[in-house]
């Protein structure tokens, strides 16, 4: 078997598959650990700073958690099905949390909109209107 944090042969997935489904807890912690790179990369990608980094990492594994309800290996691989859940929650907390959304917007000029409110809220004492 592969160390635990590199991806799984089409073997382990079709053996922890059904495990992980069925509540299996050494199956379930084996297939998230194998997509933990993935998942970094993928917050790498769409995150600011370190803070929202952390976050989408969190909100990623979480997705990958619930991902494995879903896995069926005869319809794909694991790395595919949990990484696109991932990035698909990613990418909503990311649009759900934003003051400004669109692409449009630079990263630079949102951080700096997203400073001007966190200042605004800490000297007003609550969020401005």
């Amino acid at each position: 078997m592969n160390v635990s944090s590199a991806e799984l042969t089409q073997e382990e997935e079709r053996t922890l598959g059904p495990l992980a489904r069925s509540g299996d807890m050494a199956a379930r912690g084996r297939m998230t650990s194998s997509v933990h790179r993935l998942i970094r990369s993928i917050a790498n990608g769409c995150s600011v700073g370190n803070e929202e980094k952390e976050a989408m990492i969190q909100v990623g594994m979480v997705a990958a958690v619930q991902a494995l309800k879903t896995f069926d290996p005869s319809k794909g691989q694991w790395g595919h099905h949990a990484g696109n859940r991932a990035e698909k929650a990613m990418w909503r907390e990311r649009r759900k949390n934003a003051i400004v959304q669109g692409p449009e917007v630079p990263r630079s000029r949102a951080r700096k909109i997203r400073e001007s409110y966190d200042a605004l809220e800490t000297a007003a004492g609550s969020a401005p209107t």
